[in-house]
């Protein structure tokens, strides 16, 4: 863990996280956490996952990754495997594709009747950003703007290993 309930709040009541090692940096509602998990694939391969996060008192959760595998360079298509996965386990589906800073991805609109996210994924070389806004269904209606405001703050700052 890099650094728990961080950030300095605006008048919007928003923080901009930067991750501390993955190379990038959103706005998050309130204070966040910012920590890095290193695994290993099936494979051996290792994996690591730079997130920074926060949670609202209503449970709504933003989370923000960069996850970075040599796996990936073979796995061209990473995006359509994980937003297929995605599809599979959702009552409703839409799925729309986004373009950032050169980079091919989607962006995802979903539930299960448990939980409704939106979320974008892209994929650059070995590296996949996934981004994601995970809330109860009852939220569903006033959850667009603030889904919107968070993806579209997302910046790439500097190249990462």
């Amino acid at each position: 863990m890099h650094r728990i309930q961080s950030g300095e709040i605006d008048q919007s009541g928003w923080s901009t996280a930067e991750s501390t090692r993955g190379g990038f940096s959103v706005q998050l509602p309130g204070k966040f956490n910012d920590f890095t998990i290193e695994m290993l694939a099936n494979d051996g391969t290792p994996i690591f996952n730079h997130t920074v996060g926060a949670i609202t008192a209503e449970g709504v959760k933003f989370g923000a990754s960069c996850i970075i595998s040599d796996k990936y360079k073979s796995q061209k298509d990473s995006v359509n495997l994980f937003t297929d996965s995605i599809k599979e386990t959702s009552r409703f589906f839409e799925k729309s594709l986004v373009r950032y800073q050169g980079l091919e991805g989607a962006e995802v609109h979903c539930g299960n009747g448990v939980t409704n996210a939106y979320f974008r994924v892209f994929q650059d070389e070995h590296k996949l950003y996934f981004l994601i806004v995970d809330y109860p269904p009852v939220f569903e209606k006033e959850m667009l703007a603030h889904a919107m405001k968070f993806l579209h703050s997302f910046k790439i700052n500097k190249q990462t290993n």
